[in-house]
């Protein structure tokens, strides 16, 4: 990012007692999608050259998912009750000022360049498949709009954001960036492939329950979960536990199989797909095997 270095603390104190106070409750508020350095880079020329049209001002904003959302966050506070609600960047402008917003989207911005260097390749991959999906939103509102009644802005800020909980994945869990390809350009897992396979699998599940594995072993409950988790193999290199239980495994749920005594191996495997079976007629998405 150019510019001066401005840290947080200097840019928030150019602003009122109230925005500042804003600004640091919600940047302390936990996950949030990081801001592009190239937004704030934009933004400042247009403010080098004194431009005063909001309406590119605007453009730039809405081309950030993550910076228009902490932007209509921090100006839902009271101080701009007589402007609200807002439906758009532009009226925030407008009711805010372009000082004042460019000093709240500096705040912001600063707030996030530790989680983009982490995954700067990633992030970059995400803000351009959002503004590709947000321009073409913006031509198809433009061509429809007598039919969808969507004005071709409103269907930009609703592309820009199609795909705002990425971000948000990527920074709850570590190993999303790798599971779904996040740097490999034109890579992304087709997530509509993903829920299909999922739904044909699990057919009958209500989104509601907890999706489960089941499986048998000669071993205690808590000793295989071990294996799984740590991708057990055996003495000749064979791996002996499953990718599912090791990705995605938590916990056991013992009141599921409490009341289920020794069996031997044929019927243990019986009992394993019957159990599965039972638990999928109920809700639960289960895997087995």
């Amino acid at each position: 990012m150019s510019g001066t270095g401005s840290s947080v603390f200097d840019i928030t104190q150019s602003l009122g007692a109230d925005d500042a106070g804003r600004i640091k409750r919600l940047l302390e508020g936990g996950v949030k999608i990081p801001v592009q350095p190239r937004v704030l880079d934009e933004l400042r020329k247009l403010m080098l050259r004194k431009e005063m049209d909001v309406r590119p001002l605007a453009r730039v904003i809405n081309q950030d998912p993550g910076l228009a959302a902490m932007l209509f966050k921090v100006v839902g506070n009271s101080a701009y009750r007589q402007h609200q609600p807002f439906d758009s960047v532009e009226q925030i402008l407008h009711a805010v000022g372009t000082r004042q917003t460019f000093n709240l989207v500096q705040a912001i911005s600063l707030s996030g360049l530790g989680e983009i260097k982490k995954n700067r390749q990633v992030y970059e991959a995400f803000w351009a498949r959002s503004h590709t999906i947000a321009q073409l939103a913006m031509l198809i509102a433009d061509e429809r709009q007598t039919v969808c009644n969507i004005l071709p802005d409103q269907a930009y800020l609703a592309g820009i954001f199609h795909d705002c909980g990425v971000p948000l994945l990527m920074q709850r869990f570590p190993a999303y960036c790798t599971e779904m390809r996040l740097g490999i350009p034109g890579q992304w897992i087709d997530l509509a492939e993903e829920d299909r396979k999922f739904r044909e699998a699990n057919p009958q599940y209500n989104g509601v329950l907890e999706c489960l594995y089941v499986g048998q072993t000669a071993k205690t409950p808590q000793e295989r979960l071990a294996q799984h988790k740590s991708g057990h193999r055996n003495a000749k290199g064979q791996k002996l536990s499953s990718t599912i239980v090791q990705k995605y495994g938590k916990y056991l749920r013992p009141s599921l199989y409490q009341n289920i005594g020794p069996l031997s191996r044929t019927e243990a495997l019986e009992v394993e797909k019957g159990l599965a079976l039972e638990l999928r007629r109920k809700g639960y998405a289960v895997w087995w095997g």
